[in-house]
């Protein structure tokens, strides 16, 4: 198993070299250009999606720093490298996520597709020399969810597939499970209504009625678990 700390002038699996930086000095992070921001808010109508596109353009060549000359996961930057459909629990405001398939092609249409490529790769790379994840325990939950919601979306490319077939091979056990657990269709939620004042569940009985199973009136609706 090689050592992170010390191999950083070895090839890695593409062929390519990481770059030696012996003070691991940061790189700054690069904002969008004033036309491309402009751009990015007129043409964009989800803010959620035009938030990660613009965290992308900003912080992916940092994270390419960061992996060539660390070996590793350092800093935070999961919610941007592995988009889900949901906003990272932790996340730094602006939130952000690919709310919709529509949402997933637009940002491969309009995102640092080349640089968000380059970041999953080397974490593949890097992993896959290593035996494990390069990313601490707490990502390998977003990354499951990530596979997950890639692997079903008609608009994902070649690429990023086979990619996410490296990133399951990856996966620790309980990371699997999550991705088991991602991968089914979620379960039926009762109708929900106004009933009385307060909001009531019903159900369709055999008969085609609809039965009142309570007033719901102490209870609020369950918390959507949402990764880290």
């Amino acid at each position: 198993m090689s050592d992170p700390r010390t191999d950083h002038g070895q090839k890695l699996g593409n062929g390519s070299a990481p770059v030696r930086r012996p003070d691991h000095s940061p790189v700054r992070a690069r904002s969008p250009s004033p036309s491309r921001a402009a751009a990015l808010d007129n043409e964009v109508a989800c803010p959620y999606l035009r938030a990660l596109i613009k965290r992308q353009t900003r912080e992916l060549p940092r994270i390419v720093d960061e992996l060539e000359s660390r070996g590793r996961k350092v800093t935070h930057w999961a919610w941007w490298a592995f988009p889900t459909d949901l906003c990272g629990a932790s996340e730094p405001p602006p939130e952000t996520k690919v709310s919709s398939p529509a949402a997933a092609a637009e940002l491969l249409a309009r995102g640092p597709v080349d640089r968000w490529r380059r970041v999953l790769e080397l974490v593949c790379d890097l992993s896959e020399r290593r035996g494990e994840l390069v990313c601490p325990g707490i990502d390998h939950g977003r990354i499951a969810f990530f596979v997950a919601f890639w692997e079903r979306l008609d608009c994902t490319p070649d690429w990023l597939r086979a990619l996410l077939r490296r990133l399951e091979a990856l996966l620790t056990p309980r990371a699997l499970a999550q991705l088991d657990k991602a991968r089914k269709p979620p379960p039926r939620r009762a109708q929900r209504s106004i009933w009385d004042g307060g909001f009531a569940v019903k159900k369709k009985t055999a008969n085609g009625g609809v039965r009142r199973l309570g007033n719901g009136r102490s209870g609020a609706a369950p918390a959507v678990a949402r990764p880290p």
